[in-house]
């Protein structure tokens, strides 16, 4: 059996896993936090990022949502659900989104855009200028 001392270091070697590729062996630690402990909003954010990768957009959706009503005050839930409505072609929602995320934490969601060129992407369409 797990131990629950451990629940943060399941999620974060499920985003290293997940950063390395590794996506089946990255589920399986940040559903093993999950387990431990379903309060755990960066998991579900990581959780919604694996589900974003497989294009799998109600699972995402979920997974940010969840993210977002356990920690309404962080940035990723909204940011995570920002992406969701604008893979589904939902620009109104994206762009709200995307403003409530810059609203918390502009200068991290900045730092994120320079490496990953989604979220680049994603400002360009919906930041209010």
């Amino acid at each position: 059996a797990a131990d629950p001392r451990y629940v943060a270091a399941y999620n974060s070697l499920g985003a290293c896993l997940r950063a390395q590729g590794r996506i089946a062996e990255a589920r399986q630690a940040i559903e093993q936090c999950l387990a431990l402990d379903p309060w755990h909003a960066k998991a579900w954010m990581n959780l919604g990022e694996l589900e974003l990768g497989a294009e799998d957009w109600g699972a995402a959706q979920r997974a940010f949502e969840k993210a977002e009503a356990l920690n309404p005050a962080h940035f990723g839930g909204a940011l995570g659900l920002a992406r969701i409505c604008d893979a589904r072609g939902e620009a109104a929602a994206a762009q709200a989104w995307l403003s409530q995320a810059l609203a918390r934490d502009a200068e991290s969601i900045a730092l994120l855009a320079r490496r990953d060129p989604a979220i680049t992407q994603l400002l360009r369409r919906y930041s209010p200028q």
